[in-house]
Protein backbone atom coordinates (compact mmCIF):
# COMPACT_ATOMS: atom_id res chain seq x y z
CA UNK A 1 0.00 0.00 0.00
CA UNK A 2 1.45 3.41 -1.00
CA UNK A 3 1.61 6.45 1.27
CA UNK A 4 -1.09 8.29 -0.68
CA UNK A 5 -3.43 5.29 -0.33
CA UNK A 6 -2.81 5.21 3.43
CA UNK A 7 -3.49 8.95 3.64
CA UNK A 8 -6.79 8.59 1.76
CA UNK A 9 -7.83 5.71 3.96
CA UNK A 10 -7.03 7.62 7.15
CA UNK A 11 -8.97 10.66 5.88
CA UNK A 12 -12.18 8.68 5.43
CA UNK A 13 -15.13 9.85 7.46
CA UNK A 14 -17.69 7.40 8.79
CA UNK A 15 -20.84 8.01 10.76
CA UNK A 16 -22.05 5.59 13.38
CA UNK A 17 -25.37 5.37 15.13
CA UNK A 18 -27.67 8.28 15.90
CA UNK A 19 -29.81 8.99 18.93
CA UNK A 20 -33.17 10.55 18.13
CA UNK A 21 -34.80 12.83 20.68
CA UNK A 22 -38.07 14.71 20.76
CA UNK A 23 -37.78 18.00 22.69
CA UNK A 24 -40.55 19.85 24.50
CA UNK A 25 -42.10 22.88 22.81
CA UNK A 26 -42.41 26.05 24.91
CA UNK A 27 -43.63 29.63 24.44
CA UNK A 28 -40.53 31.65 23.65
CA UNK A 29 -39.79 35.35 23.97
CA UNK A 30 -37.61 35.86 20.90
CA UNK A 31 -37.23 39.51 19.83
CA UNK A 32 -37.27 38.36 16.19
CA UNK A 33 -40.99 37.54 16.45
CA UNK A 34 -43.00 40.51 15.16
CA UNK A 35 -46.18 39.81 17.11
CA UNK A 36 -47.36 37.39 19.78
CA UNK A 37 -45.36 34.66 21.47
CA UNK A 38 -42.70 32.68 19.67
CA UNK A 39 -42.31 28.92 19.79
CA UNK A 40 -39.06 27.46 21.13
CA UNK A 41 -37.53 24.22 22.32
CA UNK A 42 -37.12 23.50 26.01
CA UNK A 43 -34.49 21.37 27.69
CA UNK A 44 -36.68 18.34 28.45
CA UNK A 45 -36.81 15.56 25.90
CA UNK A 46 -37.96 12.01 25.25
CA UNK A 47 -35.62 9.53 23.61
CA UNK A 48 -37.36 8.03 20.58
CA UNK A 49 -34.45 5.83 19.48
CA UNK A 50 -31.43 5.31 21.72
CA UNK A 51 -29.15 3.97 19.00
CA UNK A 52 -30.08 3.59 15.39
CA UNK A 53 -27.81 3.11 12.36
CA UNK A 54 -27.67 6.38 10.44
CA UNK A 55 -28.32 4.69 7.08
CA UNK A 56 -31.52 3.14 8.43
CA UNK A 57 -32.61 6.50 9.86
CA UNK A 58 -31.89 8.36 6.60
CA UNK A 59 -33.81 5.76 4.59
CA UNK A 60 -36.89 6.23 6.82
CA UNK A 61 -36.57 10.03 6.72
CA UNK A 62 -36.21 10.05 2.93
CA UNK A 63 -39.81 8.86 2.56
CA UNK A 64 -41.31 11.54 4.84
CA UNK A 65 -38.91 14.48 4.47
CA UNK A 66 -40.46 17.63 3.02
CA UNK A 67 -38.48 18.89 0.05
CA UNK A 68 -39.75 22.49 0.12
CA UNK A 69 -39.50 23.07 3.86
CA UNK A 70 -37.16 26.05 3.46
CA UNK A 71 -39.73 27.84 1.25
CA UNK A 72 -42.45 27.99 3.93
CA UNK A 73 -43.39 31.28 5.57
CA UNK A 74 -43.00 31.51 9.34
CA UNK A 75 -46.28 30.77 11.13
CA UNK A 76 -48.49 33.74 12.00
CA UNK A 77 -49.01 34.79 15.62
CA UNK A 78 -52.48 33.18 15.55
CA UNK A 79 -51.09 29.87 14.25
CA UNK A 80 -48.37 29.91 16.91
CA UNK A 81 -51.01 30.58 19.59
CA UNK A 82 -53.13 27.66 18.32
CA UNK A 83 -50.08 25.35 18.34
CA UNK A 84 -49.18 26.38 21.90
CA UNK A 85 -52.75 25.72 23.06
CA UNK A 86 -52.58 22.30 21.36
CA UNK A 87 -49.39 21.62 23.35
CA UNK A 88 -51.30 22.37 26.56
CA UNK A 89 -50.29 25.94 27.41
CA UNK A 90 -52.90 28.26 28.95
CA UNK A 91 -53.91 31.62 27.50
CA UNK A 92 -52.25 33.24 30.51
CA UNK A 93 -48.90 31.52 29.82
CA UNK A 94 -49.08 32.45 26.13
CA UNK A 95 -49.98 36.08 26.93
CA UNK A 96 -47.13 36.28 29.43
CA UNK A 97 -44.68 35.01 26.79
CA UNK A 98 -46.14 37.48 24.29
CA UNK A 99 -45.64 40.42 26.68
CA UNK A 100 -42.12 39.24 27.43
CA UNK A 101 -41.49 39.03 23.69
CA UNK A 102 -42.69 42.63 23.26
CA UNK A 103 -40.35 43.78 26.05
CA UNK A 104 -37.42 41.91 24.48
CA UNK A 105 -38.20 43.41 21.06
CA UNK A 106 -38.28 46.95 22.55
CA UNK A 107 -34.93 46.35 24.29
CA UNK A 108 -33.48 45.00 21.05
CA UNK A 109 -34.71 48.01 19.03
CA UNK A 110 -33.40 50.42 21.68
CA UNK A 111 -30.01 48.69 21.56
CA UNK A 112 -29.93 48.95 17.75
CA UNK A 113 -30.80 52.65 17.91
CA UNK A 114 -28.05 53.21 20.48
CA UNK A 115 -25.59 51.38 18.23
CA UNK A 116 -26.50 53.64 15.29
CA UNK A 117 -26.07 56.69 17.52
CA UNK A 118 -22.69 55.38 18.73
CA UNK A 119 -21.58 55.02 15.10
CA UNK A 120 -22.68 58.61 14.43
CA UNK A 121 -20.67 59.93 17.39
CA UNK A 122 -17.66 57.85 16.36
CA UNK A 123 -17.85 59.27 12.84
CA UNK A 124 -18.21 62.82 14.24
CA UNK A 125 -15.16 62.30 16.47
CA UNK A 126 -13.09 60.91 13.57
CA UNK A 127 -13.99 63.91 11.38
CA UNK A 128 -13.16 66.29 14.22
CA UNK A 129 -9.74 64.66 14.75
CA UNK A 130 -9.02 64.70 11.01
CA UNK A 131 -9.88 68.43 10.83
CA UNK A 132 -7.63 69.20 13.81
CA UNK A 133 -4.73 67.32 12.17
CA UNK A 134 -5.37 69.10 8.87
CA UNK A 135 -5.35 72.59 10.48
CA UNK A 136 -2.32 71.69 12.62
CA UNK A 137 -0.34 70.68 9.49
CA UNK A 138 -1.40 73.88 7.76
CA UNK A 139 -0.24 75.97 10.73
CA UNK A 140 3.11 74.10 10.81
CA UNK A 141 3.66 74.76 7.08
CA UNK A 142 2.94 78.49 7.51
CA UNK A 143 5.51 78.79 10.30
CA UNK A 144 8.23 77.25 8.11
Amino acid sequence: MTNSMRERKSLALRFGDVSIREYEVIPYDSPSVQEGAGIGLGWSYNVLHERKPIDEYEEERRRVRRSYYHLQWPPSSMNRRIKLVEFGFTDEEISEASMSCTRQRKKHNKSLARMRLDRFYELKENISLACKRFYKRGAERKSL
